[in-house]
């Protein structure tokens, strides 16, 4: 797969499952992403980040709960050539709950995704997200 293949492929996963953009299941999403994660995709390194935090991006403040994979190019030397990350982003309303909720953790410094996602699912504010209802969810695309 391509990079530039990259968010069709995940909307495609999801859709397959039977994602519900407006009214998602978090574990389903959880899960197909970590599929999508363990994919290849050509040419690039790639990491893997869970973030959860609640901010006013937009002028108004949501709760966000984030899985981005992230795409490092490089030029034919081997030389850093751009990055981009696909985001597979929840928001929601925030409650007193999620306000107290703040964490990022790349999976970089394990030897495995398996590790990686094992950490993550350990997180008490990841059993605190998958229970909450409310979410909304978006998926996109994004040089950084």
């Amino acid at each position: 797969m391509l990079a530039t293949d990259t968010e069709q492929q995940l909307k495609t996963m999801l859709s397959l499952a039977g994602f519900n953009y407006e009214s998602p299941d978090i574990l389903l999403g959880w899960k197909v992403f970590k599929e999508f994660a363990a994919m290849p995709v050509e040419g690039v390194d790639s990491g893997i980040l869970w973030q959860i935090g609640c901010y006013s991006f937009t002028g108004k403040k949501l709760c966000h709960l984030d899985f981005v994979r992230q795409f490092i190019f490089k030029d034919e030397d081997g030389e850093y050539d751009g990055m981009e990350q696909l985001h597979f982003e929840f928001t929601c309303q925030p409650t007193s709950e999620l306000l107290e909720l703040e964490r990022n953790h790349w999976s970089f410094d394990h030897q495995s995704l398996t590790e990686y996602f094992a950490t993550v699912e350990c997180f008490p504010e990841f059993e605190i997200a998958k229970l909450h209802i409310g979410w909304t969810a978006t998926v996109s695309q994004e040089p950084v």
